[in-house]
């Protein structure tokens, strides 16, 4: 929502909203048997990038003079909620009578940037409210298994990464008063859980098994105000819930007289 002027009744809101749900479930197998040798390999590549975006620029609400005299019922909603979750499975078998070699890869990546504002104007609400939740979960398994008369070589690798940036603000000469509460929140829940394994075994020789694992979360989470007057009244006996889905935060603030 940009450069425009708004006038509310009593008892409304207005809401700025974006919410995105990403999901990669990816299983690689691979299973091979040989009287003499046997060699078998499986790789799961799963990516996730994405853009998640709530502004509000350049807003007026209630901004006239006769408007700031009334009793101001508006709540001001500007919230954005990003899940990414990927699930990967690279399993490997394999069985020869003198040899077996088996190999699982999986690599995963989560490239996710939130970013939810209330860039300058002037608003006169109830309440307010500007919130991002950015989520991201990956979980990996790999493995690989290999048995041979003379010789069993196993291996699995797992790459996971995630990049995770969420930034909620109130700037650019903003003016945002509430007669009840203002709440500019920013968060971020990143997870990695990988289970990676091998087992090589050789009857009569060698059994060689070897796992592989490599994990990064990295990203900025920020909430600020800056270069902008912001002001709660705490008039009223609304509170904003600070953990909680964007549903859960915006039927808490809906409504309400």
């Amino acid at each position: 929502m940009e450069n425009s002027n708004i006038k509310n009744s009593l008892n409304s809101s207005i809401t700025v909203g974006a919410l995105d749900n990403s999901r990669f479930h990816t299983i690689a197998a691979g299973v091979a048997a040989g009287g003499k040798a046997a060699v078998q390999g499986a790789a799961a590549v799963s990516t996730i990038t994405k853009d998640v975006t709530a502004s509000m620029k350049n807003v007026n609400i209630n901004s006239e003079a006769e408007d700031k005299e009334k009793e101001n019922n508006v709540n001001l909603n500007i919230a954005a909620q990003s899940n990414s979750e990927i699930v990967s499975n690279a399993t490997v078998v394999a069985g020869g009578g003198k040899a077996g070699v088996g190999a699982g890869v999986a690599v995963n990546q989560i490239k996710q940037n939130m970013n939810v504002e209330l860039n300058g104007g002037t608003q006169n609400v109830k309440e307010a409210l500007i919130k991002g939740i950015s989520a991201a979960d990956i979980t990996t398994i790999g493995i690989g298994g290999s048995a041979g008369g003379n010789a069993g070589i196993a291996g699995s690798v797992a790459v996971n990464q995630i990049t995770n940036n969420n930034t909620v603000s109130v700037k650019d000469g903003a003016n945002l008063t509430a007669k009840g509460n203002v709440g500019v929140i920013a968060e971020n829940d990143s997870v990695i859980s990988n289970y990676a394994g091998a087992v090589g075994i050789g009857i009569q020789g060698a059994g060689i098994g070897a796992a592989v694992s490599i994990n990064q979360i990295s990203g900025n989470t920020k909430a600020s105000i800056e270069d902008s007057i912001v002001t709660a009244k705490g008039e009223t006996d609304d509170t904003i819930e600070v953990k909680g889905t964007i549903n859960d935060i915006l039927n808490n603030l809906e409504g309400k007289p």
